[in-house]
């Protein structure tokens, strides 16, 4: 495919021969500061067919005299649709900070080569024309990418409100009518060992209403501030009752996290920590791991009870989906397996940009 283009001996351009070597300057300049849109050395599919896209444009541009650019490349308030896009950077676990760093190694790798065919007399011109097709593709592209990672955070806060509304409704309130009526039952029992069994029955509901009562009131007044993350989970494992145990540990040199990023990890490990004493059934300990390493941070949650079949477990399950959405915007990995011998959950968060610089 050729673009039409002449130089001043009248000698016509292909857009991909031109295209190939700047993609592979791009791919490694991407790869030189360490951005996820180059994988093996070679650059992310989409932004190859973008680099190639925005040469073209460039090109057939610069050969009509007619053509006039904007000062403003985007009117953001009628950007077309890059929800796919955004999508696609999301399962990608691309940040949105990539499209932006990839748009000025473009710009800085393709300006020279494109001013060394002599498309345009006026370099200006070349310069604003290549600015002008860069810049209508990747800002928006990171901006849609981040109205994504909102709108799937304030989804994820909604389900957890959801989540606690039905708790209090299906456990709390449920335990506690369970507790009042095996009361009443002990009232109406015609013998002694008929009135203490349902006096058992009814401390048994209340006394597992009060352990529900105590992790929800816990979660919702903790975070983790300006303390370390450590910190926090054991604050959050100490206020807990004894049973099961929860057992802390920590290796490795601790990074600090940014603010979002710590009290999302932490609210992850919270609903965790919960559901395992929720539904560990006869588990007697539950072991919390934190390790870090200089390009990551692994929590991991097992514990020793009954288990569960993580693929059966009903869409109604708020906690597990809303850990695993908080986990894709973090673009951090999570895993959770179970069996007859216990549940272990794990989360792998690469730092990167995850830590305060110092």
């Amino acid at each position: 495919m050729t673009s039409g283009v002449s130089d001043n001996t009248g000698h016509s351009f292909d857009t991909v021969a031109i295209s190939g070597p700047i993609i592979k300057q791009v791919a490694m300049g991407l790869e030189a500061i360490g951005s996820s849109l180059v994988v093996n050395g070679r650059l992310d599919e989409g932004v190859r067919t973008t680099v190639t896209a925005v040469i073209e444009e460039t090109l057939q541009r610069l050969d009509n005299p007619a053509d006039t650019h904007s000062d403003i490349s985007v009117l953001y308030a009628v950007t077309p649709d890059f929800a796919s896009i955004a999508r696609e950077h999301a399962v990608a676990e691309h940040h949105p900070a990539e499209p932006l760093m990839a748009a000025e190694v473009i710009f800085g790798v393709a300006l020279p080569e494109l001013a060394q065919l002599k498309v345009a007399h006026d370099t200006v011109r070349l310069a604003a024309t290549l600015h002008n097709a860069i810049w209508r593709r990747f800002p928006p592209g990171a901006i849609a990418y981040v109205e994504f990672i909102l709108a799937k955070l304030a989804r994820a806060h909604l389900e957890e409100r959801l989540a606690l509304s039905r708790e209090l409704h299906d456990r709390v309130a449920h335990q506690i009518a369970i507790g009042l009526q095996r009361t009443e039952l002990a009232g109406d029992a015609a013998t002694d060992d008929e009135r203490l069994h349902h006096l058992t029955e009814a401390r048994l509901a209340l006394t597992a209403t009060l352990v529900d009562v105590q992790d929800i009131s816990v979660a919702l007044r903790l975070s983790v501030g300006d303390r370390s993350l450590f910190a926090a989970i054991s604050e959050f494992a100490e206020r807990l009752p004894a049973v099961p145990r929860i057992h802390l540990t920590t290796t490795g040199e601790a990074s600090r996290l940014l603010f979002s990023i710590s009290e999302e990890v932490f609210a992850i490990v919270l609903e965790a920590l919960r559901n395992a004493r929720r539904h560990a059934g006869s588990a007697s300990a539950v072991d919390v791991a934190v390790r870090w390493t200089p390009t990551d941070l692994t929590i991991e949650i097992s514990d020793d009870g009954s288990g569960f079949q993580p693929d059966r477990t009903p869409e109604r399950s708020h906690g597990i989906r809303s850990m695993r959405e908080r986990a894709q915007i973090l673009g951090a990995q999570l895993e959770i397996s179970s069996g007859e011998t216990g549940t272990r959950v794990q989360l792998k968060l690469p730092l990167g940009r995850a830590t305060e610089s110092e």
